[in-house]
C-alpha cells in the first residue's frame, strides 16, 4: 500500500515497516483497554467504530494499533513457543549425550574383555605348544583371525 507523503511524514519516514509509537494511538474516541481492542471480533469492532463517528484517520490508526498489537501478541507467543523448544531439545541433547557415553563405556569394556580373553588364548596356546604330549589340533596351529572390531571412525559414528 502506497502512502502520500503527508502519511509518511506520520509513520516516520519513506520506510513502509517502521516502528509505530502507540502512544501517538491511545484513547482515540471508544474508550477500550488495549487488550479489549485485541480480543473484540472484527465485526464488532467495525460496529464500535461506525457508532462512534470517528474520522477515516482514526479508524484508520485504531485499526493500525490494533493489527500492531496482535502483531506483537503473536511476536511473544513465537518467543516462547521457541523458549519452551530450545529448553526441550537441550535436555534431549543432554540425554543423548549422557548416552552416548554410557555407550562409549561400555564398548571400552567389551574392547578390554576380548583382548583379555585373546591374550590368555595366545598364552594357553604358547604352553600347549610346549607341551610335547599335547597333539594340537592343525587349525589351532595357525595364526587366528583377530575378533577385535576395527574402531569406529567419527565420520561412520554419526551417521
Amino acid at each position: 500500500m502506497r502512502c502520500s507523503p503527508e502519511e509518511n511524514d506520520q509513520r516516520g519516514g519513506a520506510h513502509p515497516y517502521q516502528h509505530v509509537n502507540l502512544r501517538d494511538y491511545d484513547n482515540i474516541k471508544t474508550n477500550m483497554t488495549d487488550e479489549e481492542l485485541v480480543l473484540i471480533p472484527t465485526k464488532d469492532l467495525n460496529k464500535v467504530v461506525k457508532e462512534s463517528g470517528l474520522t477515516k484517520d482514526d479508524v484508520r490508526k485504531l485499526k493500525e494499533k490494533r493489527r500492531t498489537l496482535k502483531n506483537r501478541g503473536y511476536a511473544a507467543s513465537c518467543r516462547v513457543k521457541r523458549d519452551c523448544e530450545e529448553e526441550s531439545l537441550k535436555a534431549e541433547l543432554k540425554c543423548l549425550k549422557r548416552d552416548v557415553e554410557e555407550l562409549s563405556m561400555r564398548c571400552d569394556d567389551q574392547k578390554k574383555k576380548i583382548e583379555r580373553e585373546e591374550w590368555i588364548y595366545k598364552f594357553r596356546k604358547s604352553w600347549a605348544l610346549q607341551q610335547r604330549e599335547i597333539d594340537m589340533p592343525g587349525n589351532l596351529l595357525s595364526p587366528p583371525t583377530s575378533t577385535t572390531a576395527e574402531p569406529v571412525s567419527s565420520a561412520s559414528r554419526d551417521i
